[in-house]
């Protein structure tokens, strides 16, 4: 079931300009903007998904200390009528979606050798903290100019 923005926005009076960006299996992902910190994520996720697991990730996610790691500014739950629906809002990184890039053109060599090091940096980041990540995938991650 699709979230509507304007919904959000009454459950959100600190953001403002929420515009869907896309939805997955777990969750429904929104570009905003919040007084005081700029552009951010905001990421509902579905009813249905498991609480225990959100909050797993989202203790990774804070645990990995990496510079290409978006921080999780805040986080909570609301109630609608249709179920708790966990949220998060974290910091938006500006740079295009690299399944979009590859799908529109080939990367540059100078552009692989730098997504190369900053995924290598923030996996290992990860391993640094004992967590394996298992959704490395185009999708997942946004790609800097080199």
């Amino acid at each position: 079931m699709p979230i509507n923005p304007n919904w959000l926005q009454s459950q959100f009076p600190n953001l403002s300009s929420i515009t869907p960006i896309g939805t997955g299996g777990q969750k429904s992902v929104f570009r905003a903007v919040q007084s005081g910190s700029g552009e951010v994520v905001l990421k509902v996720f579905h009813p249905n998904s498991d609480a225990e697991r959100v909050r797993r990730e989202m203790l990774a996610v804070q645990s990995i200390q990496s510079s290409r790691t978006p921080q999780i500014m805040s986080a909570g739950v609301i109630s609608p009528p249709t179920g708790d629906l966990i949220w998060l809002i974290e910091q938006f990184i500006s740079a295009p979606v690299l399944r979009e890039t590859l799908n529109n053109r080939r990367l540059t060599d100078l552009e692989i050798l730098s997504l190369a090091k900053d995924l290598i940096e923030v996996l290992a980041a990860a391993e640094d903290v004992n967590i394996v990540h298992r959704d490395v995938k185009p999708s997942a991650y946004r790609i800097r100019s080199a």
